[in-house]
């Protein structure tokens, strides 16, 4: 986005709390158009872009992308406010995060915002002989609000060993203490798994460089 728009800027939630610490670990982003808020508390996402951000959208500001990393991470707004962990607070977390995005999405669509939410992912306790052994973390209604459904998953074949050039994600002269090549990237497979304007299942596969981020080296098309 940074590249193709030189004035649009993006907003970062990482309700895992690592924004801040991965703010300069990618040499080739603007960071004076990434904003960053590190927390997990529903009314520091929702509220914040309801009162603050929208205001200031609405007066001119270039935002282009919100980014929540991860959903699955924010408080329930009853368990924020619980007085002990043992308070067993069913559906709150679903709850919470489908009145937030209730607000959020007609928001991010009437002013053409790239909503970006991720999930975790957990066992499938319900896994069926042949079916999924894991399944995301959150409510069917996360994934029908959003436009596309995809999975990612880091890539194992032995193809996906190397660049389109051949080389490996092994840096040259860096070893382990079990005489282990430093990795420098891997790639990630990922599958679209559900789509309300088009074709979906398609699949394919990018670079994660550590360095630079995505590789441009491995084009992702699907």
């Amino acid at each position: 986005m940074q590249k193709r728009d030189p004035e649009g800027i993006a907003i970062y939630f990482n309700t895992e709390l690592r924004g801040a610490l991965q703010h300069g670990v990618f040499s080739g982003v603007d960071k004076e158009r990434l904003i960053i808020y590190d927390t997990k508390d529903p009314e520091e996402i929702f509220d914040r872009v309801e009162k603050d951000i929208k205001p200031m959208v609405q007066d001119g500001m270039p935002l282009r992308i919100i980014i929540i990393d991860s959903l699955t991470n924010i408080q329930g707004i009853k368990r924020r406010d619980a007085d002990s962990v043992s308070d067993h607070l069913r559906g709150d977390h679903a709850l919470t995060i489908q009145t937030g995005l209730d607000k959020l999405v007609p928001f991010c669509k009437r002013n053409k915002i790239l909503l970006i939410g991720t999930s975790q992912m957990r066992a499938n306790q319900k896994a069926t002989p042949g079916g999924p052994d894991t399944q995301m973390a959150e409510s069917w209604t996360v994934k029908h609000t959003f436009e596309y459904f995809i999975s990612l998953k880091r890539a194992g074949s032995a193809d996906d060993k190397a660049d389109l050039d051949g080389k490996t994600f092994e840096e040259e002269g860096m070893k382990d203490a079990r005489d282990q090549k430093l990795l420098t990237g891997h790639k990630i497979y990922v599958k679209c798994e559900a789509n309300s304007i088009g074709p979906q299942g398609r699949a394919g596969v990018f670079t994660m460089d550590y360095q630079r981020a995505l590789g441009d080296k491995q084009p992702l098309r699907l």
